[in-house]
């Protein structure tokens, strides 16, 4: 069956080159692959949480430069969502 990975990205955790070349390497060569979509870290979450009376704390940010190029140098679709 076709899919489709989906990647959330943290800035600072798992948005650098290393993280998604390794992602890439693992991916390369899967037969129903159909594109990886990087999906940047949703910053809306702290009003998702006013609205139920709860405080946010989180560090995390969004990354400011999404890497594409270890997936599509190896020929894999990428989408930035």
């Amino acid at each position: 069956k076709p899919f489709t990975i989906r990647v959330p990205l943290i800035k600072g955790v798992n948005d650098d080159f290393e993280n998604l070349d390794n992602t890439a390497k693992l991916l390369v060569g899967t037969p129903t692959l159909k594109r990886v979509e990087l999906l940047p870290y949703n910053t809306l979450a702290p009003a998702k949480y006013s609205m139920v009376d709860r405080k946010f704390t989180s560090e995390f940010e969004k990354p400011t430069n999404v890497i594409t190029t270890p997936f599509t140098d190896r020929g894999i679709s990428v989408k930035i969502l």
